[in-house]
């Protein structure tokens, strides 16, 4: 998105309210899809050789859940709050030439910081069974999982328990004396 302000007046306040298609790929390795174009909904203003946005991008994302596997619906709402300079006070900051802007890597920066860690289905989500994959939110398996604490056999890290590496002579994995 490309913000021309040739004719901008010092001073003044001008909107944004534009309609932009996002690549899939933003989303990382998370692998989410945009449900539709997203939205960009703001103002920028130009003074002294400096241009200042601030808008907000919001858009839906389609993501599997990380434990069912769930199709899951995630709504970026993105604060993009920018400004340009025409000569820039260090290297870190951004710079304009000739009085556009283009918006489009603020924008796609935004979003990769925005993709979550981790998506749910839901906060309580039980997942899939490990040895049957029914989805457990759905209901319960047949498999009668053992969780580890009455037979080890499924763990590997059941040894651990057992292990004494404290010189001090506790048991439990204290360095209590």
């Amino acid at each position: 998105m490309i913000i021309d302000f040739k004719d901008a007046v010092e001073g003044e306040f001008y909107t944004i309210d534009e309609t932009i298609p996002l690549d899939d790929a933003l989303t990382g390795s998370r692998g989410g899809r945009f449900k539709a174009p997203a939205t960009l909904k703001g103002w920028y203003t130009f003074s002294e050789d400096t241009l200042a946005v601030n808008c907000v991008l919001e858009a839906e994302v389609l993501f599997d859940c990380d434990r069912c596997g769930a199709p899951t619906t995630v709504k970026y709402k993105v604060p993009v709050e920018e400004t340009f300079f025409k000569d820039p006070p260090d290297e870190y900051s951004l710079s304009y030439d000739d009085e556009e802007v283009d918006l489009t890597p603020v924008v796609h920066d935004r979003v990769v910081l925005a993709s979550p860690s981790q998506v749910l289905c839901r906060k309580d989500c039980k997942g899939l069974c490990p040895r049957c994959g029914q989805n457990l939110n759905e209901g319960e398996c047949e498999c009668n999982i053992n969780d580890g604490k009455d037979d080890d056999k499924f763990n590997p890290f059941s040894v651990l328990k057992n292990m004494n590496n404290n010189p001090g002579g506790a048991t439990n994995g204290s360095t209590k004396v």
